[in-house]
């Protein structure tokens, strides 16, 4: 799609945007902008085709508070506006037996984007391209990643981890220190308050 990013987004946006890596990792301060730019990079890839050949062309999100899902969802509804696509804006039921539901856009290209709680079971069996927000935060990190990893390491899916540091005692540090060390080949963005208001 043909967008100048450059009038919407700040080189450390632009660069997690670009950013073509099969698990990006993404530590930041608050309120800097990350989550808006993963709206937009979510939308590009379903209307960049980013699932071209495989079965799911689906984008998972979750953040630590739904609020925060919801918010998340409307603005790539915003985006799909600016790109003149039309959408349909819905709620699905994911497991009617447990009451778990999840707000989700569908494209007319096929694709949708979905914006779940932060249960760790609405990952499970689900292909797609996941973006996991404020992950520090999340009540049970392990039990998370083991749902969602599925999608990089197995069926070959962008996986996308954003947090603020919520201090070390967590597997998001936990992975922060093994990609500074070497023993994690992730994409690392470290994005400090002062990066951001020095662009």
């Amino acid at each position: 799609m043909m967008i100048d990013v450059k009038k919407y987004f700040l080189p450390y946006q632009q660069a997690f945007i670009r950013d073509t890596n099969k698990i990006i990792f993404v530590a930041k301060s608050r309120r800097v902008g990350i989550t808006y730019a993963a709206q937009f990079k979510a939308v590009l890839w379903c209307l960049d085709d980013g699932a071209k050949g495989k079965k799911e062309k689906k984008v998972h999100f979750s953040s630590a508070d739904f609020s925060a899902t919801l918010e998340f969802i409307e603005g790539c509804a915003s985006w799909l506006k600016l790109f003149n696509q039309v959408f349909q804006d819905e709620w699905e039921v994911i497991d009617e037996q447990k009451g778990i539901t999840a707000r989700v856009l569908r494209l007319n290209n096929g694709y949708k984007i979905y914006g779940h709680s932060s249960n760790p079971k609405n990952f499970r069996s689900k292909g797609g391209f996941v973006i996991l927000d404020e992950f520090a935060f999340h009540d049970n990190q392990e039990e998370l990643w083991r749902a969602a990893q599925p999608s990089a390491m197995v069926w070959d899916y962008p996986v996308i981890i954003i947090s603020s540091i919520n201090g070390k005692d967590n597997l998001f540090y936990t992975f922060l220190d093994r990609i500074r060390n070497g023993k994690l080949k992730w994409s690392l963005h470290f994005i400090t308050i002062q990066l951001a208001v020095s662009q």
